[in-house]
């Protein structure tokens, strides 16, 4: 019985470690282009840095 908890916990793991670095992903391909047009001068700081606080409503 053990050897299936060991099993059940290890699947558990990976699948989180997994959905933790789709989320991470999804994030930076979110992010990145709004820092890519501040860093080519097409944004201001204080627009960016609204714009990077505002992706989580929907902006």
């Amino acid at each position: 019985m053990g050897f299936l908890m060991d099993e059940f916990e290890k699947k558990t793991y990976e699948h989180r470690e997994l959905e933790l670095m789709r989320m991470t992903e999804l994030a930076l391909n979110t992010i990145n282009p709004i820092i890519q047009k501040y860093n080519q001068g097409f944004s201001s700081k204080e627009d960016t840095s609204y714009r990077i606080q505002s992706t989580d409503e929907g902006n």
